[in-house]
């Protein structure tokens, strides 16, 4: 979900186009991971206020910094981890109507609850379609950590 959440926000910030950038602000809460990511149910907490800082360029180039450290939690067990999902992301939109998000820092799967921290890529088709992703880092799943 959290993934979700920041390719939907790539999604809308890239659509806003301007002369001048235009910065957003938005905190960032707790979030789920999805249903079946995990044997149990995650819950992920900021640990302190994070925010994300969100500017959209008249040339339809998206920057994105995020700052979030997150207790992530086995709610039927009650053990936990903490986990920094902080970094940056762009989203540019190509010539030919195809789009890429390139993900530096940490970034959580919430589908898979696949952690990692380094490089990720995802490609789009021109309709928005995914067309693949490519890691660089640390890959770490959640769902052990938290067993």
């Amino acid at each position: 979900m959290f993934m979700a959440l920041v390719l939907g926000a790539l999604v809308l910030v890239s659509s806003a186009l301007a002369a001048q950038p235009i910065k957003q602000t938005t905190v960032t809460g707790p979030f789920s991971l999805d249903p079946g990511a995990c044997d149990f149910p995650v819950v992920v907490t900021p640990t302190r206020k994070d925010q994300a800082l969100l500017f959209t360029f008249s040339n339809g180039k998206f920057l994105g910094n995020f700052a979030y450290v997150a207790t992530a939690t086995n709610t039927a067990s009650g053990k936990s981890v903490n986990i920094n999902l902080s970094g940056s992301n762009t989203f540019t939109v190509n010539s030919d109507g195809s789009s890429t998000v390139t993900a530096v820092g940490g970034t959580l799967f919430t589908g898979e609850a696949l952690l990692v921290m380094g490089r990720i890529v995802l490609s789009f088709d021109a309709a928005g379609n995914f067309l693949g992703r490519t890691i660089t880092g640390e890959q770490t799943n959640l769902c052990t950590l938290l067993a």
